[in-house]
């Protein structure tokens, strides 16, 4: 009898709509912890940072979520050797 093996690894698809993108960057205390959030940082529905400073963060496009693979004019990006 055959076994089926699953090559795949199990994995949680994510969308805009479970997930807001801070809109600037700030320090504050969350459940006792001083913590800092960039611009730009995504966090899922239900985060203690969302939900102790909902004020900046916005609900995630789908553009939010994909990885720029070319850099914008003018930015530099690091470079590993």
């Amino acid at each position: 009898m055959a076994r089926s093996r699953n090559t795949k690894p199990d994995t949680e698809v994510v969308t805009a709509d479970q997930m807001y993108v801070a809109t600037e960057t700030f320090s504050a205390d969350v459940d006792g912890a001083a913590i800092t959030v960039h611009r730009g940082q995504l966090v899922r529905q239900g985060d203690p940072r969302l939900v102790a400073h909902g004020s900046y963060f916005r609900q995630a496009t789908d553009a939010d979520l994909m990885e720029q693979a070319t850099a914008a004019p003018g930015e530099h990006r690091a470079i590993a050797w």
